[in-house]
């Protein structure tokens, strides 16, 4: 006897009828683990349970793909294996308490990329991205807008769970009282070449917050950010967390707070520090001290976010800084 090895499925979904399927979840709960949902351009009101395994991805990107979430939860994702993503959507409107675009957890694995996360809004924490459980998620070049939670608003991660958290733009987000991009609780966190603009953070941490925790916050750009009620308008490394780096990243135009925030003496290196409120609070401050320096990082003005290719912090001794602007911005 012959036996012949299933093949990975590919269904394609199209609100306009000329596809395998009308809407996503229809979709979803045709494919197994291994098998693809392509998703034409459109504006899809659901609430989306994923399945392990498989890549959902749109055909033509965020811009003509809409998932709105319509106030409840855009994607539950439970027990996923490896292989699961989320590829190229805008993804709207999410809500729930904790949650509101993505909500991954019981030892999920997944991918989420290529992204808009916008305007989601909960009543807990991770009004865009929660992370819980023993659960991992690789989270790179999306862009997170105007999500907003009185916890944690752009990206959560607790419980013993983990995240690469990696090119991607954090824009305008907000929240109460912890971090307004990244809340990181109980969990390991990789935070690398990533731009943090104008988000606004809460009492007594930092946009991106560390408790407990353990990770690497590198080749990061923070700029315009604003911290109230005495939390850091960047980084806050808090309680137990002292297995944290924090290596070459650009903190300028922070206000409100100190750009970093250390309970207790860090790994921090080759940094370039310019025009906070206030640079450092906490103990062993770092500047003048392992390559750490307070410079003006030649901030592009139209490119926000990145450095121009005679920055300081693309000599710094321990390797570039950021982004190299493009050529026009060099003049």
């Amino acid at each position: 006897m012959l036996a012949s090895a299933s093949q990975a499925a590919t269904f394609t979904v199209d609100p306009h009828g000329n596809a395998d399927f009308l809407n996503i979840q229809e979709a979803l709960f045709a494919a197994n683990h291994g098998d693809e949902v392509v998703v034409m351009p459109g504006v899809y009101l659901e609430n989306l349970i994923m399945t392990s395994g498989v890549r959902l991805s749109s055909l033509e990107g965020p811009d003509t793909t809409i998932i709105d979430g319509q106030g409840h939860k855009c994607f539950e994702i439970a027990q996923a294996a490896p292989g699961t993503a989320v590829v190229g959507f805008t993804i709207t409107n999410g809500g729930s308490m904790q949650g509101g675009g993505f909500w991954v957890f019981d030892n999920s694995a997944v991918e989420i990329a290529d992204n808009v996360i916008s305007n989601c809004h909960v009543g807990y924490e991770g009004a865009g991205i929660h992370v819980q459980r023993y659960s991992y998620a690789n989270i790179h070049h999306n862009r997170f807008v105007n999500n907003s939670s009185p916890l944690t608003a752009a990206i959560s991660v607790i419980v013993y769970s983990s995240a690469e958290i990696r090119s991607n733009v954090f824009l305008e987000n907000s929240s109460e009282t912890r971090g307004a991009a990244i809340g990181v609780h109980e969990s390991h966190v990789e935070v690398v070449d990533n731009m943090f603009l104008d988000n606004r953070g809460g009492q007594t941490t930092g946009n991106v917050d560390f408790y407990k925790a353990t990770g690497r916050i590198s080749n990061n750009v923070f700029q315009g950010n604003t911290g109230t009620d005495g939390g850091a308008s960047c980084v806050a490394i808090r309680h137990a967390s002292s297995r944290v780096t924090v290596v070459r990243n650009v903190f300028a135009n922070n206000t409100g707070g100190p750009a970093l925030l250390t309970e207790a003496c860090q790994a921090v290196s080759c940094n370039i520090f310019w025009e906070n409120t206030a640079d450092h609070a906490g103990l062993c401050p770092p500047i003048g001290q392992e390559g750490n320096i307070k410079a003006d990082p030649l901030l592009c003005g139209e490119h926000r976010g990145q450095v121009r290719a005679n920055s300081p912090g693309q000599t710094i001794r321990c390797g570039p800084i950021g982004l190299t602007c493009c050529s026009e911005c060099e003049h």
